[in-house]
């Protein structure tokens, strides 16, 4: 849990600016634990500064990839 640990610290920074988190199911770079783990670490934060609704997580079915229109979306309507 190295990556989620480090991740979830620089993630909780910008709170409570929008973020999306995309993570792909099949990704090899990361391990599921890891990913949920993080998210699991960065959603309180937001929570604490009543910005919940200006985080999303998004797991997809691909691989190690960014759906840059999905993010676009969400941060231009958050």
């Amino acid at each position: 849990m190295r990556f989620a640990a480090i991740g979830s610290d620089l993630f909780c920074l910008l709170a409570p600016r929008p973020m999306q988190l995309q993570a792909g199911a099949q990704n090899q770079l990361i391990t599921p634990t890891d990913r949920d783990a993080l998210y699991q670490t960065v959603r309180p934060v937001y929570g604490e500064f009543g910005s919940a609704e200006h985080l999303n997580y998004l797991l997809h079915k691909e691989r190690h990839i960014m759906f840059w229109e999905r993010a676009n979306k969400f941060i231009l309507n958050a």
